[in-house]
């Protein structure tokens, strides 16, 4: 395990039942907080499932590096995990839609041990979709978004019986063809779902009224994730032609009447503190904010954090570059209060990379269990515990 100091500063509901395939059936009770890192919603379950993969190692497990870590593997067998969603500890959903054989919604039961597929109505209905983004909103819903291979469906809702409705199409308006990158909807019902791949952005202010262009409210720029906290909207993003940017709420509060909208924070290359590349991933809690991204000009990954994401002063920096010798780029970001964690990859070696502070970010250790898959999600447990998924079926358990 190697341990750094911090070297630089910038003053900157119910789930559904599951499909049988292979395996034992049961039923299972749950109680939690449903978890993208950021986004806190009380929840119960009642899930009868039948488990579709087995827990399998996919490491030895018996080294000193991997102290404190255990091994199961998900479903996606690709070069990714797009979205990881936590109902509770025990139940987690997660997609990886722009993989080669990226479609189908994924549960797990039991902590990431064994995975399933949930029964739908109509039946296999996300066998044909590209998830890339899960989320469980204020109305209990689980809301699943990407784009269907199948159907012009790019957001569905999904109910405990697993039944499905429609929340964004493909065409039944101008600028609603994209494969949709993150999705989310606040308990007022505002929701905004942006592009995979561009700067295009759709909102609505209430679950009335239709989707309308957003990127008057984005300035154009492209966002790459985006979480709730606290009901408000919080994204990064940027591109090889933009700065690396953090999108906040407005500090003057958005109104019913008007448009969707962030407030912007740039972090420029030729500025005091900035650098050129994007900003990958990120978490916001009641301990501020954190994200993840990279260097490009460098080939540094880069993790930023703030007590107080709107004091521009406040931001801190850590910068990977000169750490190992090999270019490094982080993917994904998660936190509980003072506890920060950043995963990534060696870019050049295709190896993951985990990252992690539990003093608010005055020094990170790296924690990766030896030569794992390039890991792009992350959870914060209630008890110090971290989870990560990644590439080739990677999940990983990690108890301090």
């Amino acid at each position: 395990m190697r341990r750094f100091a911090l070297v630089s500063l910038l003053p900157l509901v119910a789930a559904c039942d599951l499909s049988a395939l292979t395996g034992a059936s049961g039923t299972e009770t749950t109680t939690g907080s449903a978890t993208d890192s950021a986004s806190t919603q009380t929840v119960v379950t009642t899930t009868s499932w039948t488990d579709t993969t087995s827990a399998t190692p996919l490491l030895e497990t018996d080294s000193r590096d991997q102290e404190g870590w255990s091994f199961s593997q998900h479903p996606c067998t690709g070069n990714r995990a797009d979205t990881m969603w936590l109902d509770d500890e025990d139940t987690i959903w997660l997609g990886c839609g722009s993989t080669s054989e990226g479609t189908g919604l994924y549960l797990s039961l039991d902590g990431g041990r064994s995975w399933g597929t949930p029964r739908t109505s109509p039946a296999g209905w996300f066998d044909s979709f590209r998830v890339s983004s899960i989320s469980r909103s204020a109305d209990g819903l689980l809301y699943v978004a990407g784009t269907d291979t199948a159907s012009s469906a790019r957001v569905v809702s999904m109910d405990a019986a697993g039944q499905l409705g429609e929340v964004l199409d493909a065409g039944t308006q101008l600028g609603t063809s994209f494969h949709v990158g993150t999705f989310r909807r606040n308990s007022a019902g505002v929701a905004v779902a942006e592009s995979l791949t561009g700067p295009d952005v759709l909102a609505r202010l209430d679950d009335g009224e239709r989707f309308e262009d957003a990127r008057t409210g984005t300035a154009g720029r492209q966002i790459l994730d985006m979480v709730l906290y606290e009901d408000e909207f919080y994204a990064v993003g940027s591109t090889i032609s933009q700065p690396p940017t953090i999108f906040l709420p407005p500090e003057d509060g958005l109104g019913p009447q008007d448009a969707f909208r962030f407030d912007v924070i740039e972090f420029r290359a030729d500025g005091l503190y900035g650098f050129d590349g994007e900003l990958w991933g990120l978490d916001v809690d009641e301990g501020g904010l954190v994200a993840a991204g990279v260097n490009q000009d460098r080939g540094h990954g880069i993790v930023l954090w703030a007590d107080d994401p709107q004091d521009l002063a406040g931001y801190q920096m850590l910068d990977l570059g000169g750490r190992y010798g090999e270019p490094t780029w982080m993917r994904g970001a998660c936190r509980d209060g003072a506890t920060m964690v950043a995963v990534g990859e060696f870019s050049r070696l295709g190896e993951g990379l985990v990252m992690r502070s539990d003093d608010g970010g005055r020094t990170w250790d790296d924690v990766t269990p030896g030569r794992i898959p390039p890991v792009q999600r992350c959870a914060v447990l209630e008890d110090g515990g971290l989870l990560v998924a990644g590439a080739e079926g990677l999940f990983a358990h990690y108890t301090p």
